[in-house]
């Protein structure tokens, strides 16, 4: 029986695919594989879902590149809004 993949919170799903619909600026520290925590500034562009996994796609704006990260991993931060 395969496992049922990472758990994710549901109120975070929701925070990303609003920001995503209403091309808000979001803010949140990812944690990458090995524990290391940045924090992150991006233009959100979509959600997506592959092998039991959400992942974000998004414009890095201070790495000027585009990144996929992986939903699991992100602690978003306060919210102010703002249009990307």
């Amino acid at each position: 029986m395969p496992s049922p993949g990472p758990q994710v919170d549901p109120d975070v799903l929701t925070v990303i695919a609003s920001a995503c619909r209403d091309h808000e600026c979001f803010r949140f520290d990812y944690q990458t594989h090995s524990g290391a925590v940045s924090r992150r500034l991006v233009e959100p562009y979509r959600v997506a879902n592959d092998r039991r996994r959400w992942y974000l796609v998004a414009w890095d704006v201070d790495r000027d590149a585009w990144l996929t990260f992986r939903v699991d991993r992100i602690e978003p931060r306060t919210q102010r809004r703002w249009h990307a």
